[in-house]
């Protein structure tokens, strides 16, 4: 791409407007699409704010380093803006964008996840980032979908505070425990693929999951995953790539520990499976009755022993 500085200019603008719906307002007609991508664009220019009936502005793969402008405008619904050279979320930091519903500024180079005021939006993708600090993130009261996979996160701290969100991706990140994660009681699908977890502390903020990824994380305890049971709701558990995972035999002690599962690493658990780990689990407790039994009866010989012995 060049480096020079591409505006998006009058003519470049009106090229890239489609679809004439009627206003907002109801008083008439006008464009409500923006489709400028792939145009090498540098710099939106204040301007913009006379197209204030746009609804659907996509601004990817451009060289944009502020869409502050495009921030302004009162009925955007959707905003994609991946594929640029933005390095920050500023222009969302004060109320704005007050219809929004979608905001996509995935691949880009931000490195904070900063404060979101656009009170109705629903889904948030930051994919591809260089997000490694969330400190000026304060939650979000609409927030449903939030992506953050590929960035450069170490923990879950401040990643709070959304109590409508239903899925949050944190995939291939550098996060090593999640004991930050709270305050989403709607929380259903939890994806921490390929970091960097070698315990399972921490899950009792997000009770209420029913889908946990767990795929290429560092656990090689079996033990660690009994601390799922803080999730009553969860059913579909992903574990593959773990060290603990060593295949069939895995599955069924997972079985033993989770018996609430429907779904491990995306395969059905089967009657038949349910049925021999609950097998294997009572020969297990016989086998633990027996050998206390069998303890018992020996202290209670050597006593008997002991109490028969003459005194010396």
């Amino acid at each position: 791409m060049s480096e020079d500085v591409v505006i998006l200019a009058q003519d470049v603008l009106k090229a890239s407007l489609t679809q004439i719906s009627k206003t907002v307002d109801g008083t008439g007609f006008a464009f409500v699409r923006l489709n400028c991508s792939g145009k090498n664009i540098t710099t939106v220019p204040s301007m913009l704010e006379e197209f204030k009936h746009l609804l659907y502005i996509d601004f990817s793969n451009n060289q944009i380093k502020d869409f502050a402008p495009f921030c302004k405008l009162p009925h955007v619904l959707f905003l994609m803006g991946s594929q640029n050279h933005l390095v920050n979320m500023a222009a969302l930091k004060d109320p704005c964008l007050p219809f929004c519903q979608t905001i996509d500024l995935s691949n880009n180079k931000i490195e904070k996840l900063g404060a979101v005021k656009t009170e109705r939006l629903q889904r948030l993708m930051l994919n591809g980032n260089q997000i490694s600090g969330v400190e000026d993130f304060d939650g979000h009261p609409s927030l449903e979908i939030l992506s953050l996979r590929q960035n450069k996160l170490k923990n879950c701290e401040k990643i709070a505070a959304m109590p409508k969100l239903r899925e949050l991706i944190l995939a291939e990140n550098e996060i090593d425990n999640v004991s930050q994660l709270a305050d989403m009681n709607e929380l259903q699908t939890l994806d921490l693929s390929n970091n960097k977890l070698e315990k399972l502390d921490g899950f009792k903020g997000v009770a209420n999951i029913n889908t946990l990824v767990l795929k290429s994380n560092l656990v090689q305890d079996l033990r660690e995953f009994e601390k799922l049971r803080v999730l009553p709701k969860l059913r579909k558990l992903t574990t593959e790539g773990n060290p603990a995972d060593n295949g069939e035999s895995f599955r069924t002690e997972i079985i033993i520990l989770l018996d609430r599962l429907t779904h491990i690493n995306d395969q059905p658990v089967t009657a038949e499976e349910k049925q021999a780990a609950k097998e294997l689990f009572l020969a297990r407790e016989k086998e633990k009755e027996e050998a206390a039994k069998k303890a018992a009866e020996e202290a209670a010989a050597a006593e008997k022993a002991k109490e028969g012995a003459p005194a010396e």
